[in-house]
């Protein structure tokens, strides 16, 4: 049966409308998120950009057009910056360590089942729900000397007098930072890596009981194989928020003693909101930025190589 002359079109050409706009505008409508988001997204970045390539101070009404002058300088001539990224991919390093074998450990462990289990995961999980402010506070207050309860265990227990100098020697203050971000975050290692060790089959397992293989043969030769994949994102993930660590460093240690624990986000922070150097700030946000693109561009290409094998 054709249209009728009522003002009705035949299925083909009918058009939708939703509170009487067409496909064009609803489509429109609905890319109004994406574009909010990439507005949001590039024009910082290019201002951001823009101000790195000028002398840019807070107290200087000129700025003038420098072009690469603050990389040249950071690069060559600022001796912060290359202790803020040491001591940035020390602590990442180290932290990625512990905390990649601690969560690794306490996944094996909780992979079986026994009484309590439910209780002592949710336990487990407090510290990833705890704020890094009040971690980093926390941190510091544990380690005081004077009053500090983790300061005056170490010291009752070895019996040091006088106690460890935690937050004022530069060793012992990156060890209160990598201790305070591993005991909040090796919880969500431990999460991630049980989830994927409980997706794993169960027939390599029970074959390789039958042809006799040890517990640690099987963890080696066929957990570790089929966690890669997972090990890997676990690192992407924790590699690139240590590349940013600043909440805790400034509670904790105040990246202190002198620049001992100031990483490379601290520094950055101090440029922009300490001296009021914007443009040289921007400029060392951009050198981290590529930091990170290329860790985030290496792990990508490890975890994409794995997938297909």
């Amino acid at each position: 049966m054709s249209s009728s002359s009522g003002g009705l079109s035949g299925p083909n050409n009918i058009r939708s409308r939703v509170g009487g706009l067409s496909d064009r505008h609803v489509r429109w409508l609905l890319m109004l998120p994406l574009l909010l988001l990439v507005f949001m997204s590039l024009y910082p970045t290019l201002s951001a950009l823009y101000m790195s390539l000028h002398q840019w101070e807070g107290a200087i009404p000129e700025r003038p057009f420098i072009g690469l002058e603050n990389y040249e300088r950071l690069l060559t001539a600022d001796e912060r910056f290359g202790n803020g990224m040491v001591i940035t991919l020390i602590i990442l390093g180290v932290n990625l360590i512990l905390q990649m074998v601690l969560g690794l450990s306490l996944a094996l462990l909780f992979s079986g089942e026994f009484w309590g289990k439910k209780v002592l995961t949710t336990v487990f999980l407090i510290p990833v729900m705890i704020s890094p402010v009040v971690v980093g506070f926390t941190a510091r207050m544990a380690f005081v000397n004077e009053f500090g309860f983790v300061a005056e265990t170490v010291n009752w227990i070895f019996q040091l007098e006088p106690g460890l100098a935690w937050l004022s020697d530069p060793f012992w203050a990156k060890v209160v930072v990598i201790v305070a971000d591993t005991w909040q975050w090796t919880p969500f290692v431990f999460l991630i890596l049980l989830s994927g060790l409980a997706s794993l089959p169960q027939e390599p397992y029970e074959a390789a009981q039958v042809d006799g293989a040890s517990a640690w043969q099987a963890f080696w030769h066929l957990t570790l194989p089929q966690m890669r994949y997972i090990l890997l994102v676990v690192l992407l993930i924790r590699g690139l928020d240590l590349l940013k660590l600043f909440d805790v460093v400034m509670l904790s240690t105040a990246a202190g003693p002198g620049t001992a624990t100031e990483t490379i986000s601290v520094y950055i922070y101090q440029l922009a909101f300490r001296y009021w150097s914007f443009g040289y700030a921007a400029a060392a946000s951009f050198l981290l930025l590529i930091v990170v693109i290329v860790v985030a561009t290496l792990l990508i290409r490890m975890i994409g190589g794995v997938s297909e094998e």
